[in-house]
């Protein structure tokens, strides 16, 4: 499996093809610099495409300059890019195509587990999950946090530190209809009750 870079240099999306091994299907990495950040993604460019890295890499930088701002709730921060959503509004939106594309992340994620059950998914230490086992593993958590009413648009904090039980949480969430908040345990104990009453209903 080959690997693209997408870097993120003087506001400028660079595309890097240097042909490596990719270790996992994506991975992000955040250099501070003097004055500012360099972001870059690693990823399988025979599962993903450069134009949806773009995507990616967009929305992320659009939600890290709304934070920057420190105007908004977290829940009223737009992911999506000024220009890519008047597309959304304006051009998918609108009658001239029936065509829908209802696709989500999460039905790409189960189309690659369906595709590569026994791959790795997760790597962490010394633990190693195949997609087939994080499928089942969040397909029981999505299930009983829809009995706990989570449904579409609820936001839900998961509080973690790195492992992969967070991922596990957060693949369920979504399973679920929910969108996960990502919380760092060890935040002070302020700022975490912070957050959660930022996202209270």
């Amino acid at each position: 499996e080959s690997r693209n870079t997408f870097n993120i240099k003087n506001n400028d999306l660079v595309n890097e093809n240097n042909g490596n091994l990719s270790k996992f299907d994506m991975e992000f990495s955040v250099c501070e610099n003097e004055n500012d950040y360099s972001i870059s993604i690693d990823f399988n460019n025979e599962i993903y495409d450069g134009e949806t890295i773009n995507d990616i890499l967009n929305s992320y930088v659009e939600v890290i300059q709304q934070i920057g701002q420190f105007n908004n709730a977290m829940k009223d921060i737009e992911y999506i890019p000024l220009e890519s959503k008047e597309m959304i509004i304006n051009k998918f939106n609108s009658n001239v195509s029936k065509e829908e594309n209802n696709s989500t992340y999460i039905h790409e994620f189960i189309k690659v587990s369906k595709r590569y059950p026994e791959k790795p998914a997760i790597i962490f230490n010394n633990i190693t999950i195949s997609y087939k086992e994080l499928d089942g593993m969040s397909n029981s958590l999505a299930y009983q946090l829809k009995q706990f009413g989570i449904s579409r648009n609820d936001i839900v904090p998961i509080i973690s530190e790195r492992s992969p039980y967070f991922i596990i949480a957060a693949v369920a969430v979504s399973k679920a209809g929910g969108a996960y908040l990502p919380i760092d345990k060890n935040l002070p104990v302020d700022r975490i009750q912070y957050i959660l009453n930022d996202v209270k209903p």
